[in-house]
């Protein structure tokens, strides 16, 4: 069904009715807001092109300028404005030589330190520290400068270098060869020993891992030799027991009260600070106690079959050995009824110089000493047999 209202034939026939511009009121709000000078302009082109009348135009623009001003509107221009426009006044934004223009750039702004330079009665006012930098910038006299540098590395480089190329003298005087060209020369020759180290290795050799790292040599030498040696019948569980007990009896214990006639080695703790580190306590009395020679039977030497002794030395595994079992031996003559008591307690005598495994070991040196003419006999016998042999 068609519209019974045809709109084209309505326009044609309603005419456009438009009230003129001069019949508007003009609005007038004292706004402490000024305008934007470009807003403005463009307000008043659009005032001027819907209005014929030219008398209705100024209207507004004389209201607008009537209207009381706020304390934001017609700032004062700030420093480097203004000294753009005394420029541009004075010489026309250029030097008197023709260069580049004096103004100072308004895209960038104006130093604090630029505008008291040219302001003498604020330099009075200026905070200390600045007072203290402008008079360090100042030039001190003559064609100084007016900044100081304290430390010149290229020169001191330059002077190195020519220390280095001049031969040493000899006085000691002041052409001495400076000091630090000796330390590179030093360095020098350490990095050419190391690389003669290396042998035809490319990468420095790794360090060996200390014996802490390793699973399983992780304990002290003679704390795991002395629970080896205490363990029977392989219970390594009890042993280990044992020897926790003995540390914590070392620990526990006063100090010792040493025998002049039979010391410990040198170069330990003193006798006060042993219980502190009962490992250390326990390795210091076995190292003292070690005998530095054996004594064996050679058959056959003497003649008519009887047995020549022959001392022969130990090494440290032996050493160590030895030392433990005269320990364990007499700790067992011992009435205490833990075992682990009896070998404490026969430590701290060992320490004490009171044990019986000290008589032992002097016996041992003794019989090594009265027969330490016994080997050439041994070796004569041996020279002999093979003799006879050839025959």
């Amino acid at each position: 069904m068609p519209p019974r209202l045809n709109l084209f034939t309505a326009r044609k026939g309603i005419p456009m009715l438009r009230q003129p511009a001069a019949q508007k009121a003009p609005l007038n709000l004292n706004l402490a807001i000024r305008p934007r000078a470009g807003a403005g302009a463009g307000l008043a082109a659009r005032h001027s092109s819907n209005s014929s009348n030219s008398k209705t135009t100024t209207a507004p623009q004389s209201d607008t300028e009537d209207a009381p001003k706020g304390p934001t509107q017609d700032p004062l221009p700030h420093v480097s404005e203004e000294k753009a426009q005394m420029d541009k006044i004075m010489s026309g934004g250029k030097s008197c030589t023709g260069g580049a223009p004096t103004s100072p750039e308004l895209e960038q702004g104006t130093p604090v330190s630029e505008i008291l330079q040219r302001d003498e009665e604020a330099q009075k006012h200026m905070p200390k520290v600045m007072q203290d930098q402008m008079g360090k910038s100042k030039p001190s006299g003559g064609n100084n400068p007016s900044g100081t540098r304290g430390f010149a590395t290229s020169a001191r480089v330059g002077q190195d270098m020519q220390q280095q190329q001049q031969p040493p003298q000899q006085g000691g005087g002041e052409g001495a060869a400076d000091p630090s060209a000796a330390l590179v020369a030093n360095m020098i020759s350490n990095i050419t020993e190391s690389a003669e180290d290396l042998h035809g290795l490319k990468f420095g050799k790794p360090e060996a891992l200390p014996r802490s790292e390793n699973h399983r040599a992780r304990y002290d030498l003679v704390l795991a030799k002395f629970t080896n040696l205490i363990m029977k019948h392989g219970k390594k569980a009890q042993a280990q027991r044992n020897m926790s007990i003995i540390l914590d009896y070392l620990r526990t214990s006063p100090p010792p009260t040493l025998n002049p006639k039979r010391r410990l080695l040198p170069g330990g703790p003193p006798p006060a600070q042993l219980p502190l580190n009962p490992v250390q306590y326990l390795n210091l009395v076995v190292s003292s106690l070690e005998p530095l020679i054996g004594v064996r039977n050679a058959r056959g030497v003497a003649g008519g079959g009887r047995m020549l002794p022959v001392p022969w030395p130990l090494g440290p595994n032996s050493r160590r050995r030895a030392a433990i079992k005269w320990i364990l031996a007499s700790a067992s003559k011992r009435r205490d009824p833990v075992f682990a008591n009896r070998v404490a307690q026969e430590i701290v005598a060992v320490a004490e110089g009171r044990s019986s495994a000290w008589e032992r070991r002097e016996m041992v040196h003794k019989n090594g000493t009265a027969a330490r003419a016994n080997p050439e006999q041994v070796e004569q016998k041996k020279k002999v047999v093979a003799a006879m042999k050839r025959r």
